[in-house]
Protein backbone atom coordinates (compact mmCIF):
# COMPACT_ATOMS: atom_id res chain seq x y z
CA UNK A 1 0.00 0.00 0.00
CA UNK A 2 1.33 3.58 -0.83
CA UNK A 3 1.79 5.88 2.18
CA UNK A 4 0.67 8.80 0.31
CA UNK A 5 -2.69 9.31 -2.19
CA UNK A 6 -3.34 12.04 -4.32
CA UNK A 7 -6.43 12.71 -5.63
CA UNK A 8 -7.17 15.24 -8.60
CA UNK A 9 -10.58 15.51 -9.65
CA UNK A 10 -10.35 16.63 -13.89
CA UNK A 11 -13.39 18.56 -15.87
CA UNK A 12 -12.22 20.82 -18.75
CA UNK A 13 -8.41 22.05 -18.23
CA UNK A 14 -6.63 20.42 -21.22
CA UNK A 15 -5.14 24.18 -21.14
CA UNK A 16 -3.26 23.00 -17.59
CA UNK A 17 -3.25 19.24 -16.82
CA UNK A 18 0.26 18.57 -18.53
CA UNK A 19 1.79 21.19 -15.88
CA UNK A 20 0.23 19.83 -13.19
CA UNK A 21 0.60 16.14 -14.36
CA UNK A 22 4.57 16.49 -14.63
CA UNK A 23 4.74 18.20 -11.65
CA UNK A 24 2.92 14.96 -9.69
CA UNK A 25 5.28 12.47 -11.76
CA UNK A 26 8.51 14.20 -10.98
CA UNK A 27 7.45 13.83 -6.94
CA UNK A 28 10.78 12.74 -5.00
CA UNK A 29 8.44 10.73 -3.01
CA UNK A 30 8.38 7.32 -4.52
CA UNK A 31 5.88 5.52 -2.10
CA UNK A 32 2.89 7.48 -4.02
CA UNK A 33 -0.36 6.97 -6.00
CA UNK A 34 -2.13 9.28 -7.84
CA UNK A 35 -6.17 8.96 -8.20
CA UNK A 36 -7.02 11.14 -11.27
CA UNK A 37 -11.15 11.35 -11.07
CA UNK A 38 -12.38 11.92 -14.37
CA UNK A 39 -15.72 14.03 -13.58
CA UNK A 40 -16.77 13.47 -17.48
CA UNK A 41 -14.80 16.30 -18.88
CA UNK A 42 -15.47 17.22 -21.83
CA UNK A 43 -11.87 17.92 -23.63
CA UNK A 44 -9.02 16.01 -24.06
CA UNK A 45 -7.62 16.33 -20.19
CA UNK A 46 -7.21 12.34 -20.17
CA UNK A 47 -5.74 12.05 -23.38
CA UNK A 48 -3.21 14.83 -22.62
CA UNK A 49 -2.67 13.05 -19.40
CA UNK A 50 -2.29 9.75 -20.87
CA UNK A 51 -0.01 11.25 -23.39
CA UNK A 52 1.87 13.03 -20.73
CA UNK A 53 2.08 9.69 -18.45
CA UNK A 54 4.36 7.59 -21.56
CA UNK A 55 6.90 9.63 -20.33
CA UNK A 56 7.34 8.64 -17.20
CA UNK A 57 6.77 4.76 -17.10
CA UNK A 58 8.12 4.11 -13.52
CA UNK A 59 4.76 6.10 -12.33
CA UNK A 60 2.17 3.89 -14.71
CA UNK A 61 1.46 1.53 -11.83
CA UNK A 62 1.25 4.45 -9.66
CA UNK A 63 -1.76 6.27 -11.75
CA UNK A 64 -5.20 4.68 -11.12
CA UNK A 65 -8.26 7.16 -13.42
CA UNK A 66 -12.03 6.68 -12.34
CA UNK A 67 -14.48 7.73 -14.39
CA UNK A 68 -17.53 8.85 -13.03
CA UNK A 69 -20.79 8.16 -14.59
CA UNK A 70 -22.26 11.35 -15.05
CA UNK A 71 -20.56 14.83 -14.27
CA UNK A 72 -21.27 15.59 -10.36
CA UNK A 73 -18.83 18.12 -10.06
CA UNK A 74 -15.67 18.48 -8.19
CA UNK A 75 -16.87 17.75 -4.59
CA UNK A 76 -18.50 14.46 -5.70
CA UNK A 77 -15.16 13.97 -7.47
CA UNK A 78 -13.06 14.39 -4.65
CA UNK A 79 -15.29 11.86 -2.38
CA UNK A 80 -14.78 9.43 -5.16
CA UNK A 81 -11.07 9.72 -4.69
CA UNK A 82 -10.94 9.75 -1.11
CA UNK A 83 -12.94 6.39 -0.58
CA UNK A 84 -10.83 4.86 -3.69
CA UNK A 85 -7.61 5.60 -2.51
CA UNK A 86 -5.18 3.34 -0.93
CA UNK A 87 -2.42 5.31 1.06
CA UNK A 88 -2.00 6.17 5.20
CA UNK A 89 -2.59 9.88 4.21
CA UNK A 90 -4.68 11.56 1.66
CA UNK A 91 -4.49 14.99 0.09
CA UNK A 92 -5.79 16.52 -2.88
CA UNK A 93 -4.33 18.45 -6.15
CA UNK A 94 -6.40 20.85 -8.39
CA UNK A 95 -5.63 20.09 -12.03
CA UNK A 96 -5.24 23.45 -12.80
CA UNK A 97 -2.51 24.12 -10.07
CA UNK A 98 0.79 22.29 -9.96
CA UNK A 99 3.12 21.59 -6.71
CA UNK A 100 6.75 21.39 -5.87
CA UNK A 101 8.55 18.44 -6.53
CA UNK A 102 9.55 17.64 -2.76
CA UNK A 103 6.23 18.84 -1.75
CA UNK A 104 4.77 15.27 -0.91
CA UNK A 105 7.86 13.77 0.44
CA UNK A 106 8.93 16.83 2.74
CA UNK A 107 4.95 16.72 4.20
CA UNK A 108 5.48 12.59 4.65
CA UNK A 109 8.40 12.82 6.69
CA UNK A 110 6.85 15.64 8.64
CA UNK A 111 4.01 13.55 9.70
CA UNK A 112 6.02 10.20 10.31
CA UNK A 113 8.57 12.54 12.51
CA UNK A 114 5.66 14.24 14.72
CA UNK A 115 3.09 11.92 14.71
CA UNK A 116 1.04 14.28 13.22
CA UNK A 117 -2.99 13.34 11.45
CA UNK A 118 -2.61 16.49 9.59
CA UNK A 119 0.51 18.39 7.72
CA UNK A 120 -0.44 21.64 6.44
CA UNK A 121 1.48 24.35 3.84
CA UNK A 122 2.05 27.59 6.05
CA UNK A 123 2.94 28.85 2.49
CA UNK A 124 1.19 29.24 -0.75
CA UNK A 125 2.00 30.43 -3.59
CA UNK A 126 -0.38 32.24 -5.96
CA UNK A 127 -0.64 33.51 -9.13
CA UNK A 128 -2.93 34.63 -11.89
CA UNK A 129 0.06 34.20 -14.74
CA UNK A 130 0.77 37.79 -14.65
CA UNK A 131 0.93 38.90 -10.43
CA UNK A 132 2.09 36.29 -8.41
CA UNK A 133 1.92 36.21 -4.30
CA UNK A 134 2.65 34.29 -1.43
CA UNK A 135 0.50 33.92 1.30
CA UNK A 136 1.42 32.65 4.93
CA UNK A 137 -1.12 30.91 7.39
CA UNK A 138 -1.64 30.97 10.62
CA UNK A 139 -1.22 27.48 12.01
CA UNK A 140 -1.60 26.22 15.49
CA UNK A 141 -1.50 22.99 16.96
CA UNK A 142 -4.16 23.92 19.55
CA UNK A 143 -7.58 22.07 18.18
CA UNK A 144 -10.18 24.89 19.40
CA UNK A 145 -7.90 27.79 18.10
CA UNK A 146 -7.46 25.86 14.86
CA UNK A 147 -11.16 25.47 13.96
CA UNK A 148 -12.01 28.92 15.47
CA UNK A 149 -9.41 29.80 12.42
CA UNK A 150 -10.65 27.88 9.57
CA UNK A 151 -14.27 29.11 10.52
CA UNK A 152 -13.71 32.95 10.86
CA UNK A 153 -11.51 32.68 7.53
CA UNK A 154 -8.32 33.97 9.20
CA UNK A 155 -6.27 30.51 8.03
CA UNK A 156 -6.21 28.31 5.19
CA UNK A 157 -8.72 25.80 4.31
CA UNK A 158 -7.28 24.28 1.12
CA UNK A 159 -7.38 20.58 0.83
CA UNK A 160 -4.61 20.75 -1.48
CA UNK A 161 -2.10 22.07 1.22
CA UNK A 162 -3.43 19.22 3.80
CA UNK A 163 -1.78 15.98 3.89
CA UNK A 164 -4.16 13.87 6.14
CA UNK A 165 -4.68 10.79 7.30
CA UNK A 166 -7.24 8.50 5.34
CA UNK A 167 -9.06 7.34 8.75
CA UNK A 168 -10.51 10.61 9.60
CA UNK A 169 -11.92 10.53 6.75
CA UNK A 170 -13.75 7.32 7.47
CA UNK A 171 -14.37 8.03 11.03
CA UNK A 172 -18.72 7.63 10.95
CA UNK A 173 -19.04 11.50 12.61
CA UNK A 174 -17.46 12.71 9.60
CA UNK A 175 -20.12 14.14 6.77
CA UNK A 176 -18.88 14.83 3.06
CA UNK A 177 -20.39 18.34 1.69
CA UNK A 178 -22.48 17.46 -1.76
CA UNK A 179 -21.40 20.50 -3.57
CA UNK A 180 -18.39 22.54 -4.20
CA UNK A 181 -18.70 26.17 -3.06
CA UNK A 182 -17.22 25.96 0.73
CA UNK A 183 -16.81 22.45 0.53
CA UNK A 184 -12.83 23.22 1.88
CA UNK A 185 -14.27 24.78 4.91
CA UNK A 186 -16.70 22.21 6.15
CA UNK A 187 -13.80 19.72 5.41
CA UNK A 188 -11.35 21.00 7.13
CA UNK A 189 -13.53 22.04 10.60
CA UNK A 190 -14.20 18.95 10.82
CA UNK A 191 -10.42 17.34 10.01
CA UNK A 192 -9.53 19.58 12.29
CA UNK A 193 -12.11 18.15 15.33
CA UNK A 194 -11.18 14.43 14.44
CA UNK A 195 -7.57 14.87 13.99
CA UNK A 196 -5.04 14.24 17.39
CA UNK A 197 -2.31 16.64 15.98
CA UNK A 198 -2.42 19.00 13.62
CA UNK A 199 1.75 20.51 12.73
CA UNK A 200 2.92 22.32 9.35
CA UNK A 201 6.09 22.66 7.06
CA UNK A 202 6.71 26.14 6.02
CA UNK A 203 7.15 26.06 1.82
CA UNK A 204 5.69 27.24 -0.40
CA UNK A 205 4.74 23.83 -2.07
CA UNK A 206 1.61 24.33 -4.19
CA UNK A 207 1.02 26.99 -6.52
CA UNK A 208 -2.24 28.29 -6.68
CA UNK A 209 -3.37 28.93 -10.31
CA UNK A 210 -6.26 32.43 -10.37
CA UNK A 211 -7.70 31.61 -13.06
CA UNK A 212 -9.40 34.86 -13.96
CA UNK A 213 -12.05 32.07 -16.73
CA UNK A 214 -12.97 30.81 -13.15
CA UNK A 215 -17.03 30.34 -12.61
CA UNK A 216 -15.41 31.57 -9.39
CA UNK A 217 -14.92 34.91 -10.47
CA UNK A 218 -18.11 35.40 -12.65
CA UNK A 219 -20.64 38.17 -11.62
CA UNK A 220 -23.14 36.73 -13.80
CA UNK A 221 -26.68 35.71 -12.64
CA UNK A 222 -26.44 31.88 -13.06
CA UNK A 223 -22.83 31.94 -11.50
CA UNK A 224 -23.44 34.36 -8.33
CA UNK A 225 -27.24 32.43 -7.59
CA UNK A 226 -25.23 29.10 -7.93
CA UNK A 227 -22.85 29.76 -5.55
CA UNK A 228 -24.98 30.65 -2.84
CA UNK A 229 -27.07 28.24 -3.02
CA UNK A 230 -24.42 25.58 -3.20
CA UNK A 231 -22.46 27.26 -0.35
CA UNK A 232 -25.76 27.52 1.86
CA UNK A 233 -25.96 23.61 1.20
CA UNK A 234 -22.77 22.95 1.96
CA UNK A 235 -22.98 25.17 5.27
CA UNK A 236 -25.93 23.59 6.69
CA UNK A 237 -23.84 20.16 6.54
CA UNK A 238 -20.96 21.99 8.75
CA UNK A 239 -23.63 23.02 10.96
CA UNK A 240 -25.39 19.71 11.37
CA UNK A 241 -22.35 18.64 12.48
CA UNK A 242 -21.34 21.34 15.15
CA UNK A 243 -24.83 20.06 16.71
CA UNK A 244 -24.04 16.76 16.80
CA UNK A 245 -20.97 17.40 18.53
CA UNK A 246 -22.39 19.87 20.43
CA UNK A 247 -19.94 22.57 19.66
CA UNK A 248 -22.30 24.78 17.90
CA UNK A 249 -22.43 27.51 21.05
CA UNK A 250 -19.02 27.29 21.11
CA UNK A 251 -18.35 28.61 17.89
CA UNK A 252 -21.87 30.82 17.51
CA UNK A 253 -19.57 33.63 16.42
CA UNK A 254 -17.19 32.16 14.15
CA UNK A 255 -20.31 30.59 12.18
CA UNK A 256 -22.11 33.87 12.44
CA UNK A 257 -19.31 35.61 9.90
CA UNK A 258 -19.29 32.23 8.07
CA UNK A 259 -23.33 32.59 7.67
CA UNK A 260 -22.55 36.52 6.77
CA UNK A 261 -20.38 35.37 3.18
CA UNK A 262 -23.12 32.30 2.02
CA UNK A 263 -25.71 35.86 2.42
CA UNK A 264 -22.77 37.76 0.43
CA UNK A 265 -22.99 35.58 -2.71
CA UNK A 266 -26.27 37.20 -3.47
CA UNK A 267 -25.27 41.17 -2.95
CA UNK A 268 -23.61 41.51 -6.12
CA UNK A 269 -27.14 40.34 -7.43
CA UNK A 270 -28.81 42.92 -4.71
CA UNK A 271 -26.61 45.61 -5.83
CA UNK A 272 -28.71 46.47 -9.39
CA UNK A 273 -32.12 44.97 -7.92
CA UNK A 274 -34.41 43.53 -5.14
CA UNK A 275 -34.95 39.98 -7.05
CA UNK A 276 -33.20 37.75 -4.53
CA UNK A 277 -34.11 40.03 -1.93
CA UNK A 278 -35.75 37.10 -0.42
CA UNK A 279 -34.01 34.69 -0.37
CA UNK A 280 -31.36 37.25 0.85
CA UNK A 281 -32.88 38.08 4.05
CA UNK A 282 -34.45 34.33 4.44
CA UNK A 283 -30.76 32.90 4.48
CA UNK A 284 -30.06 32.56 8.40
CA UNK A 285 -32.28 35.08 9.48
CA UNK A 286 -31.07 34.71 12.67
CA UNK A 287 -27.84 37.25 11.95
CA UNK A 288 -29.71 39.80 10.17
CA UNK A 289 -29.81 41.90 13.63
CA UNK A 290 -26.99 40.91 14.99
CA UNK A 291 -24.33 40.76 12.34
CA UNK A 292 -24.40 44.88 12.72
CA UNK A 293 -23.03 44.75 15.72
CA UNK A 294 -20.41 41.79 14.73
CA UNK A 295 -17.01 44.32 15.39
CA UNK A 296 -15.04 41.42 13.56
CA UNK A 297 -16.63 42.74 10.36
CA UNK A 298 -15.67 45.72 8.55
CA UNK A 299 -17.53 49.06 9.30
CA UNK A 300 -17.73 49.10 5.30
CA UNK A 301 -19.76 45.82 5.05
CA UNK A 302 -22.20 46.25 8.11
CA UNK A 303 -23.46 49.00 6.34
CA UNK A 304 -23.88 47.40 2.98
CA UNK A 305 -25.93 44.56 5.32
CA UNK A 306 -27.85 47.30 6.56
CA UNK A 307 -28.47 49.20 3.32
CA UNK A 308 -29.76 45.62 2.20
CA UNK A 309 -32.22 44.81 5.05
CA UNK A 310 -33.55 48.43 4.21
CA UNK A 311 -33.87 47.68 0.33
CA UNK A 312 -31.78 50.17 -0.64
CA UNK A 313 -28.94 48.80 -1.45
CA UNK A 314 -29.32 49.07 -5.34
CA UNK A 315 -30.33 52.45 -5.04
CA UNK A 316 -26.67 53.12 -3.72
CA UNK A 317 -24.38 55.37 -5.66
Amino acid sequence: MPKVSVVIPVYGVEEYIERCARSLFEQTLDDVEFVFVNDCTPDGSIQILWSVLEEYPQRKSQVKVINQPQNLGAAQARKTGILAAQGEYVIQCDSDDWVDKNMYYDMLKQAEATGADIVMCRKIYMTDGTHHTTVTDIIVEDKQQMMSLIISGKTSVSLCCRLVKKQLFLDKRFLFPPLHMKEDTVISVQLAYLSNKTTSVEGPYYYYYNNPNSVCQSIAEAACVKRWSESKENIDVLIKFLQQEGLNCQYSLEMQLLKFQVKGFLLPLLKIGLKYWKEWKQTYPEINISILFNKNISFGLRFVHLLTLLRIYHLKK
